[in-house]
């Protein structure tokens, strides 16, 4: 098992381990500080653009509630990594918002291919190679973002697309070495949560796939020396991922946690949050920080059909119109 990001940094500061525990504590504070400044480059301007888009949709929010949230965390997340934008990274996430701009519906077929141009430039013209990266990486974004889009427009009315990806992005930090892009992320990710949660006043919807664009490019940015956590960050999607095969599979149309929990904010949205948040746990403590990029892999695989097998399981019987046979 990998040593925590904490761990690794207080390690990599020169005889460190050769100098008084005061020299430790001052390492830690260090340490800290630049995670919390790290983390207030995306945090600082996502609060004041979220507060401004709160404001303007506060008034309308009997009429409106626009799936922006997406938009909101990644563009912020740009605006603050500018100098390490790619000319391929910036028109990749641009191609993500098509599934914003041309409603799929519930072809999730559809959803993949709008999503498959932006997520082949990142895929292909942003990570280091080899090919195998490259098409995997492809494959993350253009389905992984399919399938979240697909979950946060089926729960959008209690908030729990957005929350959902906030968790997955946390998972990203956990397990990523290099944590500088991710961290941006998180602040930018942050206050938009608000503007879903416990209000929704906006939502994720499609735009959840230049969302998961940006997590998974972060994820291959941070965690090149150890790809496995580039495994557990995908994974860390957990129910965003799952919960379009499971309703599916259910042949049910409503979303499985709005059909079980209902569409009341805020309290809907508790109990699949706290099964996301165990998945992200599992997907980025367990699986991302293995030495194995492999035995990373199968660990994921794992994870994931458990999740599927509990919740296609468990999900008819915990339907208020289930009727047991005996």
């Amino acid at each position: 098992m990998f040593p925590s990001n904490l761990q690794v940094a207080v390690r990599a500061y020169p005889n460190l381990s050769q100098q008084p525990a005061t020299g430790n504590l001052a390492a830690v504070g260090r340490i800290l500080a630049r995670t919390l400044e790290t983390l207030a480059e995306g945090l600082i301007p996502s609060a004041i653009v979220a507060a401004v888009v709160a404001l303007m949709l506060f008034a309308f929010r009997r009429r409106v509630c626009p799936p922006i949230t997406g938009v909101i965390a990644v563009s912020v997340f740009v605006y603050a990594i500018w100098w390490r934008v790619e000319p391929a990274l910036a028109f990749g996430l641009a191609l993500l918002l098509i599934p914003l701009l041309i409603d799929a519906g519930d072809n999730l077929g559809a959803r993949i291919l709008l999503g498959l141009p932006g997520a082949a430039l990142i895929g292909f013209g942003t990570t280091p190679g080899p090919v195998l990266l490259d098409a995997a990486v492809t494959t993350a974004i253009a389905v992984g973002g399919a399938l979240a889009a697909d979950t946060a427009d089926a729960h959008d009315q209690v908030g729990i697309g957005t929350l959902f990806l906030v968790l997955a992005t946390v998972g990203g930090w956990l397990d990523i070495p290099d944590v500088d892009r991710i961290l941006v992320l998180l602040g930018a990710a942050l206050p938009v949560a608000l503007l879903a949660w416990p209000m929704p006043l906006a939502r994720a919807g499609a735009s959840a796939h230049v969302w998961v664009g940006a997590l998974v490019w972060a994820a291959v940015d941070g965690g090149a020396i150890r790809l496995s956590s580039v495994i557990g960050t995908t994974a860390a999607l957990g129910l965003l991922l799952i919960e379009p095969l499971v309703r599916r599979a259910l042949g049910w149309e409503d979303g499985v946690f709005l059909r079980l929990w209902g569409a009341r904010p805020p309290m809907s949205a508790v109990a699949p949050a706290a099964a996301q948040a165990t998945l992200v746990l599992l997907a980025s403590r367990v699986a991302g920080l293995h030495r194995s990029t492999e035995l990373s892999l199968a660990i994921a695989v794992v994870i994931l059909i458990a999740g599927f097998s509990v919740l296609w399981a468990a999900a008819p019987r915990l339907d208020r119109g289930y009727v047991g046979l005996d």
